[in-house]
């Protein structure tokens, strides 16, 4: 480890100005897995020409979305050309820099099979786990290796990322130089708790910004951009071991401001973050004390145009439509987490969905599960085929509640074709060519019946 910082320090010991740390640093992070970054450092110049480095970059930078500019002499400060060291060594790019020279390899012995030895031999060429070597004897060895040692790290190496630039300047000696870039690897997530306070909803929304660039970024301004901005890149791959940080109490910090540009808003969480690679931290977004939020049970039949014999119990979902009240602002899309109250005065956890971005006063749909006391029973109670696609069906649904108090049911009877009704127990609402719905209201300890009859013809 120490002679790998150090060969990272002696790399940048050639330039005649480099610089480490960041003087002001801003992190823009979209969802998605893409991040601006706005980084202003401080430099000491040669007059004319020279060279600079710079470390403590991402290795996920996008090198083409790069802009240089000094802030202190922006019109005698230019850039000639760049270079970006991605930096880290591969064994592949080791071997393949030594192929000719004579290196010490670990190879299976001769005589027994679990034996090995160490020999000198030239490397003539690698593929996959094979190696082609020349041996001192003028024979030639074609198979598996089991190491490689070398006297040295190659001089060049680069271990960390770097970047590099030749530049023209006139100004002063002493600049500050701001550094623009995209960079893969920084996702923001939204998540939301929404807790049932016995018929009064609170909501709290958090940021969980994940890092995997590569980079530790310290004492950052971060801003949060909810809403999707095209890129024409993937994002990053997820790196393993991700470490947690603790999360922020809502009470003890205050919350980011928001605004909007174009058809996006903006969170600015201010300064101060810390962003360690591999981590995930959390920010409070907002929380709402008494959110207007509504209950029922739904399900969904198709009527079949075929006969059916018995009776076919069917799944009821469980629905909360939110609205957004009191929060002063959209809700960001992400995942919702439903609390309801537990038999010792606790939350329990309920369920989760995901929702995608509601406009301050819109509405929001949650699917967070399956009643257990409310159970549906279906039976046909009439088939007949008057025509070559005419039909007469009817059908008999028994809502039954176990809980002491009403549930709200809404059911949707999907029926293909051109239709009519020609009875029915409660008169439904048409929602739309081919749905009849049925609102009910089913007493506790009781049940709600739903019977109706139609007439089908096929097209």
């Amino acid at each position: 480890m120490l002679k790998s910082l150090l060969l990272s320090f002696s790399l940048l010991l050639l330039f005649p100005a480099f610089a480490t740390a960041s003087k002001f640093l801003v992190l823009t992070v979209y969802q998605g897995g893409t991040a601006l970054v706005n980084d202003v450092r401080s430099f000491e110049l040669e007059s004319g020409t020279g060279e600079t480095a710079v470390s403590g970059l991402p290795e996920t930078m996008r090198f083409g979305s790069l802009l240089v500019r000094s802030v202190t002499a922006p019109k005698d400060f230019r850039i000639v050309f760049t270079r970006f060291h991605s930096g880290g060594l591969s064994s592949a790019d080791v071997l393949r820099r030594n192929i000719g020279n004579t290196l010490k390899f670990v190879l299976p012995g001769e005589h027994e099979a679990d034996s090995r030895r160490v020999v000198k031999a030239r490397l003539l060429g690698i593929e996959g786990g094979h190696a082609l070597l020349g041996m001192d004897d003028g024979g030639m060895w074609i198979g598996p290796y089991e190491a490689v040692m070398l006297d040295s790290t190659p001089k060049d190496a680069v271990l960390a990322p770097l970047l590099t630039w030749k530049y023209s300047n006139k100004g002063p000696k002493k600049q500050d130089v701001a550094l623009s870039y995209l960079a893969d690897g920084l996702d923001w997530d939204a998540e939301m708790v929404l807790t049932d306070h016995g018929g009064r909803f609170s909501m709290g929304a958090w940021a969980t910004i994940d890092n995997r660039s590569g980079n530790r970024f310290e004492d950052a301004r971060v801003m949060l951009v909810a809403g999707e901005v095209r890129t024409g890149r993937p994002s990053a791959p997820v790196m393993r071991n991700k470490a947690f940080a603790v999360e922020m109490d809502m009470a003890a910090a205050p919350m980011p401001e928001r605004s909007s540009f174009g058809q996006w808003h903006l969170y600015d969480a201010g300064k101060g973050y810390t962003l360690p690679t591999g981590a995930s931290t959390r920010i409070a977004l907002f929380e709402v004390d008494d959110m207007p939020v509504t209950r029922w049970l739904y399900a969904r039949n198709n009527v079949g145009l075929s006969p059916r014999r018995g009776v076919q119990q069917r799944p009821l979902n469980i629905k909360l439509k939110l609205e957004n009240r009191g929060t002063g602002q959209p809700i960001p899309s992400g995942v919702v987490r439903v609390y309801e109250p537990g038999p010792n005065g606790g939350s329990l956890f309920a369920g989760e969905t995901n929702i995608g971005n509601v406009p301050e006063k819109g509405k929001a749909t949650l699917d967070v599960g399956r009643a257990f006391d409310v159970t549906m029973d279906r039976r046909q109670t009439e088939y007949r085929k008057t025509g070559k696609r005419s039909y007469v069906v009817a059908y008999e649904v028994t809502l039954n509640n176990a809980r002491d108090d009403a549930a709200d049911v809404v059911l949707d009877e999907r029926v293909p074709g051109e239709w009519e009704i020609t009875s029915s127990n409660i008169k439904p609402e048409k929602k739309d060519s081919a749905t009849m719905r049925y609102s009910l209201k089913v007493p506790g300890k009781g049940k709600a019946v739903v019977t109706y009859r139609l007439e089908v013809e096929l097209q």
